[in-house]
């Protein structure tokens, strides 16, 4: 993880030609978590903080809208993409699209996510975009806040 943090802070931050390499290192941790998850939950922790800034930093390099964050069984935060973009489309006063609500309301702290919901994702997921379709159109425009994003990581093995 080491060699991947460092590839991605020092070499990408240097070379913006080398940005199409974060799919391949996302690739890389999202099989090192399924290989060492649960093991460890420093790693787990590491290893999705790690992914959650590859995400934003695929995101800033992105022309079109990405897909939103996956809707994970772990919801103890909310994904730095999922933030920023609905920060962008609240500046931008452009309406949010139904998968980018349905993941804004799973990742959110105040609305709980029923059994259902978790069992049964891929209907879920369906139902809620034709709901939200059908009340929503498009979807709807929010005000921007005042708060910033902030983003704040801290490697995996930090030098003093």
């Amino acid at each position: 993880m080491y060699g991947l943090e460092r590839r991605v802070f020092v070499d990408i931050a240097k070379q913006p030609e080398l940005v199409p390499e974060l799919n391949g290192i996302k690739a890389e941790m999202l099989d090192l978590l399924q290989v060492y998850g649960g093991s460890s939950g420093s790693f787990d922790s590491y290893a999705s903080r790690f992914i959650a800034v590859i995400d934003f930093l695929m995101l800033q390099a992105a022309d079109d809208v990405p897909p939103p964050p996956a809707l994970t069984e772990s919801r103890w935060e909310v994904p730095i993409a999922l933030r920023v973009l609905l920060g962008a489309f609240a500046a931008a006063g452009k309406a949010i699209p139904a998968d980018w609500a349905l993941a804004w309301a799973w990742f959110h702290p105040e609305v709980a996510v029923r059994t259902a919901a978790t069992r049964c994702t891929e209907e879920f997921t369906r139902l809620f975009r034709l709901r939200y379709h059908q009340r929503f159109g498009d979807g709807f425009t929010v005000r921007p806040g005042a708060a910033k994003v902030e983003l704040s990581y801290t490697t995996c093995r930090s030098t003093q």
